[in-house]
């Protein structure tokens, strides 16, 4: 059975799809979106730096978009605007990568004086029902997005309308069909196999080094084998990209290794990025590159640098969430949230709409008092009903 998950805040967009229960397809985006391939954005000349042949552009993104001076318009100088189109998603704190757009804008947009995102490459929302087969359900927890999808797919697709409904109950869309469990999972290095091993996944600057682990099992090839699936199933899922290495357990002889290598593209061919595999070596070490078509699940959800520590923008959502569904069980104590200052900061500016939003859905303000004045146990929020 497949069923896809759609949970929104203002600021904050995820969805899921999964296959018998088991999550096959996870999208988080902050903010308005965009910055990734193929998205189409009005750009302002920043900087000009001439010793590396490029220049620097403000496209309404967290970090400026670099665009090789190869390709631009003659004479390009500070302060132009251009239409340019993203040939790589922004990573490890550099901007995407650009280049000029050519082709023909609508007129409502070519109207655009600031640097924006004029056309999206691909609606997350409509991607994903465009990607899987049809669902037996659609689920949404958000009823602005729901009528905003039924008018959709009352032109597109008219037989998934009746397969949309709203997700009704006081526990969090996600966590009533385990996908919250499951990104959390997705955060850690560590991801233990049905029958045994493990893989470790460490993302770095470089590259993506996946070690398996045979866990005390007697026969290394059956684990190689066994492992192949949910090293494709890890890399999709976390939206990991560029050189992947991944260490297999030594295979024995040639037949062996083209028997892995050929198991790993067969579990790699639904990938909607391209992947290239190179020769798997004699001790089972195997160099793979993936398409960046966008940041990968930690660099979104992580603090820069560490990969494994929540960044206090999905913190914050985060604790909107689990106020939002406690409030609700109990809804005739006041809602407050304890929260570290950089959630507070978060809360009254950037996430400023979601909180309004949750506490329109609530019917009462959510007081936010320092989590300094509680025992914490490194937590940055606390909900609390009073």
């Amino acid at each position: 059975m497949s069923r896809v998950l759609i949970s929104s805040l203002p600021g904050e967009l995820r969805l899921a799809r999964l296959e018998n229960s088991r999550l096959a397809e996870l999208r988080i985006e902050y903010g308005r979106g965009g910055g990734e391939t193929g998205d189409i954005h009005l750009g302002r000349v920043t900087s000009l730096d001439r010793k590396i042949k490029a220049a620097f552009c403000d496209i309404g993104q967290e970090e400026d978009a670099f665009l090789p001076l190869a390709g631009a318009p003659q004479g390009l100088s500070e302060g132009d605007l251009l239409p340019l189109v993203v040939t790589r998603a922004a990573s490890g704190g550099k901007g995407p990568k650009v280049e000029p757009w050519g082709g023909p804008l609508p007129e409502s947009l070519s109207a655009q004086k600031t640097p924006t995102l004029l056309l999206r490459a691909n609606d997350p929302v409509t991607a994903l029902l465009e990607d899987s087969d049809t669902p037996e359900e659609v689920l949404l927890d958000d009823p602005a997005l729901l009528n905003r999808l039924k008018r959709l797919l009352g032109e597109e697709r008219p037989a998934l309308l009746e397969r949309l409904a709203l997700h009704s109950g006081a526990t969090p869309l996600f966590e009533s069909r385990g996908v919250e469990a499951e990104i959390e999972a997705l955060l850690q290095p560590e991801v233990p196999l049905a029958g045994g091993g493990r893989l470790w996944i460490e993302p770095t600057h470089a590259l993506t080094a996946i070690d398996l682990d045979a866990g005390g099992s007697a026969s290394p090839a059956k684990v190689n084998l066994a492992a192949v699936g949910e090293i494709a199933r890890q890399i999709r899922l976390r939206a990991l990209a560029g050189i992947i290495a991944i260490d297999f357990l030594d295979p024995e002889g040639p037949e062996e290794r083209t028997a892995l290598r050929q198991a790993l593209e067969e579990a790699l061919a639904g990938d909607p990025a391209r992947c290239e595999l190179q020769r798997l070596s004699g001790t089972g070490l195997l160099l793979m590159t993936r398409q960046r078509l966008r940041p990968a699940l930690h660099e979104i959800l992580c603090e820069q640098g560490r990969a494994w520590r929540r960044a206090p923008r999905s913190q914050a959502y985060e604790a909107l969430r689990a106020l939002r569904s406690a409030a609700l069980e109990t809804p005739q104590k006041r809602p407050v949230l304890y929260v570290s200052p950089a959630l507070r900061s978060l809360l009254e500016g950037e996430a400023g709409e979601a909180l309004a939003a949750v506490e329109t859905t609530l019917g009462q303000a959510v007081e936010l008092r320092p989590l300094s004045n509680r025992a914490t146990d490194d937590r940055a929020f606390e909900p609390v009903l009073e």
